[in-house]
């Protein structure tokens, strides 16, 4: 092979290379947090941080459970202030996980 030959065969496996650890990074990325249920679920707790994502929870929240049950009009509005608790983080986390994966 001449030298030329080899230089353009490098520069090939050079430029594929690059390309698939370009192409790697963000396919790693999306596996571990939005194909895997557990990372998905951490980001969904991690999203009740945002207080405007509390509210939006805490009014679609509220709108469920009075469609449900018309008597319970004392739960308007809904405070947001347990959605900020570990523990309700915890069982929101778990219930995305588990929602997630049985839709799979």
């Amino acid at each position: 092979m001449s030298q030329t030959g080899r230089r353009r065969l490098s520069l090939t496996c050079i430029v594929i290379g690059a390309l698939a650890l370009a192409l790697a990074l963000p396919l790693a990325y999306l596996d571990r947090n939005v194909f895997e249920p557990q990372g998905f679920a951490d980001n969904a707790a991690a999203t009740l941080q945002n207080e405007a994502v509390r509210d939006e929870l805490a009014k679609d929240l509220t709108r469920a459970i009075v469609s449900a049950r018309p008597q319970a009009v004392s739960f308007v509005p809904l405070s947001w202030m347990p959605m900020i608790r570990p523990p309700f983080r915890a069982t929101w986390s778990t219930t995305v996980r588990i929602r997630r994966t049985t839709t799979e």
